[in-house]
């Protein structure tokens, strides 16, 4: 089948003739040269099309990224309109996410994404390495994940830096990791801090549970304020987190063991308890010897 000549229609209408916008044809020379050999031989579109498919143009890519382009190009004001949307989706899940990213990287990755065709996945992953702190705080998803996985390190005795912490929650937005992969990876570490407990933070128990006693008793007998002590002092540390002087295996100490060692504290000599126990001593030897108060 012959299609009408350049005599008797307009490049514009030829180029339609074959299925494509003539911007489209123009804007790449591969497509061009290709265009006016189809013109100079009358081939059918049928033709056309499957010389067309064989061009590196086509080939190099994807449906969505011709589509988008052939509407680039022949009907730009339906593109930008698509792009503003598409901007504006992937503005508010970056805000979710906790992801700072300009209007100008934001346009590039809204065209990367309408092109390419990206789903939900993809532009999550893509936006993921926009999470970065503000002031020192992260935000959205990432900021509720960072805090989740800094709450669970403290309690188990568990030191990272802050950027263990935003490269875990960027992995999490993105959906490379799981937040119990963190958790798996804070809890192997409490594990080798605390090895006889290995059982109980296996099972799912914080090592700040198993230490509660010990903090109780600390603030008791040195008058303390029992929520400024975690697992970093190192008296509790130490009683948890000692060794066998025979074995040099792993142990704690007792909480007996542990209470008889603060008496011992310098920290105790300047508490009421130990004047009111020094007080109670001496009464008794008093009484012993017949002298009456």
């Amino acid at each position: 089948m012959a299609v009408p000549t350049q005599d008797t229609l307009s490049a514009a209408e030829l180029a339609e003739q074959y299925g494509w916008a003539q911007a489209v044809l123009n804007s790449n020379g591969e497509l061009n040269r290709l265009f006016r050999e189809a013109v100079k031989g009358q081939w059918s579109p049928d033709r056309f099309a499957a010389k067309l498919r064989a061009t590196k143009w086509y080939q190099n890519h994807s449906e969505s990224w011709r589509q988008a382009e052939t509407q680039r190009l022949s009907d730009p004001k339906t593109y930008e309109a698509n792009i503003q949307r598409r901007m504006a989706e992937m503005r508010q899940q970056a805000a979710a996410m906790g992801a700072n990213i300009n209007e100008k990287h934001l346009r590039w990755r809204a065209e990367q994404s309408y092109k390419l065709g990206w789903n939900a996945q993809q532009t999550q992953a893509v936006l993921a390495p926009y999470v970065t702190a503000q002031n020192g705080v992260l935000k959205g998803a990432a900021g509720q994940t960072a805090q989740e996985l800094r709450a669970l390190a403290l309690a188990n005795g568990v030191r990272y830096g802050d950027d263990w912490f935003t490269k875990a929650a960027q992995s999490v937005v993105a959906g490379t990791k799981t937040p119990q992969d963190w958790e798996a990876q804070i809890r192997r570490q409490a594990v080798s801090a605390f090895p006889q407990f290995k059982d109980q933070i296996e099972a799912g128990m914080n090592m700040d549970d198993i230490a509660s006693p010990y903090k109780q008793s600390m603030a008791a007998l040195l008058e303390l304020n029992g929520e400024e002590l975690d697992l970093f002092d190192p008296t509790i540390r130490k009683a948890l987190a000692g060794r066998d002087p025979k074995t040099g295996q792993a142990s704690s100490k007792s909480l007996w063991e542990f209470e008889n060692d603060l008496r011992k504290d310098a920290r105790w000599m300047q508490t009421n308890n130990a004047r009111e126990s020094f007080m109670g001593t001496a009464k008794t030897v008093l009484d012993a010897f017949g002298f009456q108060g």
